[in-house]
């Protein structure tokens, strides 16, 4: 129906008897919110459609053009969607490749673009597959709609809708998505509403689809709380799982970075190294000197080599080493030995002393 076009609203009268008080009331309800007893179905490969969602579903106009097309021709604009054993929609050859129990979704904003069909589809009712009465595309069943009261307790049912809930509150901090997809559900939903609870918990899930079709396929609320508030645990573990792996993955990475910059620094400054940039290394430990000389007063004019006199004269150099206790009495020419020896660049300071000009 497009903007131009005036839609005419069919009503039916819908006879509820009240059996507690044996009255009979009368509800008009609009014709489109009739759900047709017979639906044409959408398989689905990955997960099962749940009643509580409202999803884009993509897929190949070949073959599900002719699918689509007969369910948009109905007033109610509803399709069944169905999972499928085969893990592809177009390797469902047969209703024996079909699971019994499926999610009826009304179809809104259907758009064809580039070999391509799109809709948003918002869930509406559980239903279970009676016969079939086509069972090739475009395929088409009998069905009817699961009643999904329960005779549990209100207070049994609130404290299982508090349990999923405070589950929910622990999963939201450990993935930041689940707090999206809760303020969506909230917009649609209360959390006093158990069905769609249980249902949109469910669908949180990383469950494998036969797991979730067990959901699907439980009208009872109760029973099927028990059930999800099970994956639902699992998924909290499997959570905590992957936050302590990604902060130990972290932390390896922080000390694998730590370590490798610390080994850029050292390249630049190789081990051994003792002394800063542009100043010649020294060697550390002056060589042993005899009591009597150590502790002896030293003229202002006497040199490093306890002589007299300038401190470049070989003979004051020559006489301090004869002066030496080890080298009293010797030879001149062990003596010059130990002299050439001596030399400026070999002779021995106190540490951290200044070289001389």
């Amino acid at each position: 129906m497009t903007d131009h076009e005036i839609e005419t609203l069919e009503a039916e009268v819908v006879r509820e008897d009240d059996i507690s008080d044996g009255t009979t009331a009368n509800t008009i309800v609009a014709a489109a919110d009739i759900l047709p007893s017979t639906l044409y179905l959408l398989p689905l490969s990955e997960r099962p459609f749940f009643p509580a969602q409202a999803l884009p579903l993509l897929l190949n106009e070949e073959p599900w053009l002719p699918t689509i097309e007969a369910a948009a021709e109905r007033e109610q604009r509803v399709i069944g969607l169905m999972l499928v054993k085969p893990d592809s929609a177009e390797k469902a050859e047969s209703p024996a490749d079909f699971y019994d129990v499926g999610a009826v979704a009304r179809m809104h904003q259907l758009a064809r673009n580039e070999g391509r069909l799109q809709f948003i589809a918002q869930g509406l009712k559980r239903f279970r597959i009676q016969s079939w009465l086509s069972e090739t595309p475009p395929y088409h069943a009998q069905v009817e709609y699961l009643n999904e009261e329960d005779e549990a307790g209100v207070e049994e049912l609130r404290a299982y809708s508090l349990a999923i809930i405070n589950t929910l509150k622990e999963l939201i901090p450990l993935n930041p998505l689940y707090s999206e997809e809760l303020k969506f559900f909230l917009n649609r939903f209360n959390t006093h509403d158990q069905s769609p609870l249980a249902d949109f918990a469910a669908s949180l899930t990383t469950a494998s689809k036969e797991e979730l079709q067990d959901i699907l396929a439980t009208a009872p609320i109760l029973e099927r709380m028990k059930k999800v508030i099970v994956l639902i645990k699992k998924e909290l573990e499997v959570a905590k799982l992957q936050t302590q792996i990604r902060k130990q993955v972290e932390e390896k990475m922080s000390e694998h970075q730590r370590k490798f910059f610390l080994r850029e620094q050292l390249k630049g400054h190789p081990a051994g190294t003792r002394h800063r940039q542009g100043r010649p290394h020294r060697r550390r430990g002056p060589l042993p000197r005899a009591a009597g000389e150590q502790n002896r007063s030293r003229s202002p004019h006497e040199t490093d080599r306890g002589g007299t006199g300038e401190a470049g004269d070989p003979g004051n150099r020559l006489a301090g080493i004869r002066r030496h206790p080890q080298l009293s009495g010797c030879d001149d020419r062990i003596a010059v030995g130990c002299l050439l020896h001596r030399q400026p660049g070999f002779e021995a300071r106190p540490r951290n002393s200044r070289p001389r000009p």
